[in-house]
């Protein structure tokens, strides 16, 4: 197996530099709360990604619409202020809650902020996981609205990356749960015996509500001479956390296609929603 070829404390190493280049291509999303005008709330994850000309925001779809609502979603720019995201909105759910999907086809203004303090994922840096094997570890990336401090008053803001290596589940959890192996990638996660990956030891992880939107992420190999060499791609997006079966749920990849192949012929300059 994979994680018998190299020593834990290496194989941790090369998760944390994963993660900490996942982050730059992971803003964390926000909205303007409707309790108290101008108060900001932590909403959830995203991950940055293009196609040529084309810059796009992934995330779950229940982050960009609710309840039949459109959300308005923002983020922070590089002087850590609101920036209302712009852009054409295309969602894609079904099969049971086993896709949830939505995508932003980027305004030009919001891709130019965006420039100013991340960056975006290109084609040869995302995976199918056809070939993948089940029960194969995976990192998970996002920001726990637990580990998100907000000050409205002040104007101060705080947040912690959620950052967890996971293995994924056997075919027969699949089957017992009726999730489809060619859609999603369920991660083994029960919170109080899990390893939250900047420490070695076995601790409390945090509670995963916000990481919906948050990458999957997988390193293909760990025969390397330096961390810096790791190669990794995303190979999901993080939808929901089943916390009475102790697994989270990702869709994986190969649902983008249609959703990028649908923006082909939107203007993401037009005020389309939201």
């Amino acid at each position: 197996m994979r994680d018998q070829i190299k020593s834990y404390e290496w194989i941790t190493s090369l998760y944390l530099e994963v993660a900490k280049r996942a982050i730059e291509y992971s803003p964390q999303l926000f909205i303007w709360s409707i309790d108290a005008e101008r108060d900001l709330e932590a909403l959830g994850s995203s991950v940055l990604f293009k196609v040529g000309q084309d810059h796009y925001l992934i995330t779950a779809g229940h982050c960009l619409r609710q309840n039949g609502e459109d959300i308005n979603i923002g983020v922070l720019n590089a002087k850590n202020e609101m920036h209302l995201v712009r852009g054409a909105v295309i969602i894609k759910t079904g099969d049971g809650g086993e896709i949830d999907l939505g995508i932003v086809k980027l305004s030009s203004a919001t891709t130019e902020m965006m420039f100013q303090k991340y960056k975006f994922l290109d084609v040869t840096q995302i995976m199918f996981n056809k070939g993948i094997p089940d029960e194969t570890d995976y990192l998970v990336v996002g920001y726990p609205i637990t580990k998100t401090k907000i000050n409205n008053r002040t104007k101060c803001l705080s947040s912690e990356p959620f950052v967890f290596i996971g293995k994924s589940k056997d075919a027969k959890t699949y089957e017992r749960f009726a999730y489809n192996v060619k859609v999603n990638t369920l991660i083994r996660f029960t919170k109080r015996k899990s390893t939250y990956v900047e420490k070695l030891e076995m601790n409390m992880s945090p509670e995963p509500k916000g990481i919906s939107g948050g990458g999957l992420w997988f390193i293909q190999s760990y025969e390397i001479e330096k961390k810096e060499d790791v190669v990794f791609f995303l190979c999901g997006i993080m939808i929901e956390h089943d916390d009475i079966n102790n697994f989270m749920i990702a869709t994986k990849t190969e649902a983008l296609v249609q959703l990028i192949q649908a923006s082909h012929t939107v203007n993401a300059n037009q005020p389309i929603v939201p």
